[in-house]
C-alpha cells in the first residue's frame, strides 16, 4: 500500500514537472513571437527545397524521419535574398508566410 502510494505521488510530481517545462517554455516563445510581430515584418516565401532530416533518420524508419524545408524571399527594394530553414512537411513550390525582424534576419518564425 505505501509503495503504492510512493509511486503514485512520484508520477503525480513528474507529470506535474513536465506540464511546468511545457506551459514555460510555449509562453516564452510566444513572448518572442509577440514581440518580434511587434517589430517584424511579414513576407510571403517560396519554398526552394524539401527534405527528410537524415540526421534524425539514421535508426529509425524512414517514414518516421522529420522532414525540413527552406523557403526564399526576396527583398524588392534591395534585391536582396532572405533564406529561412523549418520543419515539416511543405511541398517544394508552395509559399508560407514568415515574420522576420528587418535589423536581424536571423531571427524569424514561420506564420
Amino acid at each position: 500500500m505505501l509503495s503504492q502510494l510512493v509511486a503514485f505521488l512520484v508520477g503525480l510530481g513528474c507529470v506535474l514537472l513536465l506540464a511546468f517545462v511545457v506551459a514555460r517554455s510555449s509562453g516564452r516563445e510566444s513572448l518572442e513571437r509577440r514581440q518580434l510581430r511587434g517589430v517584424g515584418k511579414r513576407v510571403e516565401a517560396q519554398v526552394i527545397s524539401a527534405r527528410q532530416a537524415t540526421e534524425y533518420a539514421r535508426g529509425y524508419p524512414a517514414a518516421l524521419a522529420p522532414w525540413k524545408f527552406e523557403a526564399t524571399w526576396v527583398d524588392p527594394q534591395s534585391q536582396q535574398t532572405l533564406r529561412f530553414s523549418g520543419r515539416g512537411g511543405r511541398r517544394v513550390g508552395s509559399s508560407i508566410f514568415v515574420v522576420y525582424d528587418p535589423a536581424d534576419p536571423s531571427r524569424y518564425f514561420f506564420d
